[in-house]
């Protein structure tokens, strides 16, 4: 009989032990429940952040295009309206050097006439016309800016956040 009540004591104890191992076994498996639906809602999320860093890499990306549009074309403006005033006054000075070339070709001519009758006749008119008008460069013909770079830098671009982070920055975003 004491081998019975031993055997018994035994059984009875492996059953305990079998109940608590189911116990855990229903714990475990609620944890690897609850581990499953956390590494989808991270999968989820990291979609998600994925999906929104994309879109607003687009959103930069298209911003910055579109100021260094604007930066040339207003380099552009500025390159057209320097160069117009300055191949304006090259144009005036060319005339004026071509008319300079004219009255030395007309002094020259003069200077070897050996008519004196026809050279005295002419010769006030001559030294009436010998000045030459010298042109005077404007003071200031304006100048292309220079190109200064800015700084990309995390905080103007964006960052990842820990959950405490984020809703603080979307706490404080709500009341701008």
């Amino acid at each position: 009989m004491e081998i019975q009540e031993g055997y018994d004591m035994k059984i009875d104890k492996l059953k305990k032990g079998q109940s608590k191992i189911q116990t855990d076994k229903r714990e475990i498996v609620s944890i690897k429940e609850q581990l499953n639906q956390l590494l989808s809602s991270e999968n989820s999320k990291c979609d998600q952040v994925k999906q929104d860093v994309l879109k607003y890499e687009k959103s930069v990306k298209a911003e910055v295009e579109r100021h260094f549009k604007e930066l040339r074309d207003k380099l552009d403006q500025n390159h057209n309206s320097v160069s117009n005033t300055i191949k304006s006054d090259l144009n005036a000075v060319s005339v004026i050097l071509k008319q300079a070339d004219n009255k030395n070709n007309n002094v020259q001519e003069f200077i070897q006439i050996s008519n004196a009758s026809k050279f005295f006749t002419e010769i006030n008119n001559l030294e009436k016309s010998i000045d030459i008008q010298i042109p005077k460069p404007r003071s200031s013909y304006g100048s292309l800016p220079y190109f200064i770079p800015g700084v990309i830098t995390q905080s103007n671009i964006g960052v990842l956040a820990s959950d405490c982070e984020y809703k603080a920055v979307k706490f404080l975003f709500s009341y701008e």
